[in-house]
């Protein structure tokens, strides 16, 4: 773990014995306990789906720096980093665009966006326009209402972030430690993000034949209630 960044949030890392790591960073007020499930956070309501109606008329292909409108909610520094701007409607849309770093910005209005490629099509004052996070740089323990996307477990603790940023690995794939939300001696079975205690896994116990829920991985050890066991991650490879 580092307080500055040795490589690019997203940059991925594979060891050879299968295991895979994507570097990632805390900004938050809360520690990212080692062998816990991280989860993304929901996208910002204010910064999601926002017509340009000030800014869209400007931007136009070609453009790598770019203002957004955004709604009330501030934007904080290096918060979209790494991440996309979305072009969700009308004029432009489908398009996702890779952000090298952007401005900080009070809400209610635009904020400048630097891109790493240029606009392919221009918007207009009707296009829509999301902001979506790196998935690695906006992480949080996993909560018991299996909501939000998966992200991966840290080996180590990556402590508060709130003051300084802290930097550190995410394991997304291979054989890792992992806090256990129930027992059940079945081994190789679908795990999922458990819904009794946050940041642990449970057996899938959708009742179709194709899971409904969001797939940990598969136990290698059995699973005992509050203990740590083995995991085979298939979260990201």
């Amino acid at each position: 773990v580092k307080t500055s960044a040795v490589v690019t949030i997203g940059t991925r890392a594979a060891l050879n014995d299968g295991r895979v790591y994507y570097y990632g960073v805390n900004r938050s007020g809360t520690a990212l306990t080692r062998a816990e499930l991280l989860v993304g956070v929901d996208p910002i309501a204010n910064h999601s789906d926002q017509a340009q109606t000030a800014s869209g008329a400007g931007v136009t292909a070609g453009l790598t720096s770019i203002l957004v409108d955004i709604g009330a909610t501030a934007i904080t520094a290096e918060q979209y980093a790494e991440g996309f701007v979305c072009v969700t409607d009308v004029t432009g849309e489908g398009f996702m665009y890779k952000i090298r770093d952007h401005d900080t910005h009070a809400g209610s209005g635009p904020v400048r966006v630097r891109l790493y490629d240029p606009i392919l099509i221009s918007l207009g004052a009707t296009s829509t326009i999301t902001l979506l996070a790196n998935p690695y740089a906006n992480t949080v323990v996993s909560a018991i209402d299996q909501n939000n996307p998966l992200v991966g477990v840290p080996n180590v603790t990556i402590p508060i972030g709130s003051t300084t940023a802290q930097f550190g690995w995410i394991q997304t794939w291979g054989y890792c430690m992992l806090l256990c939300d129930e027992t059940f001696a079945a081994l190789g079975q679908t795990c999922t993000i458990g819904t009794g205690v946050t940041g642990a896994f449970e057996e899938d116990d959708t009742a179709t034949i194709i899971s409904q829920e969001q797939i940990v991985g598969y136990n290698i050890t059995g699973a005992v209630d509050t203990e740590h066991q083995i995991v085979n991650l298939t979260i990201a490879p």
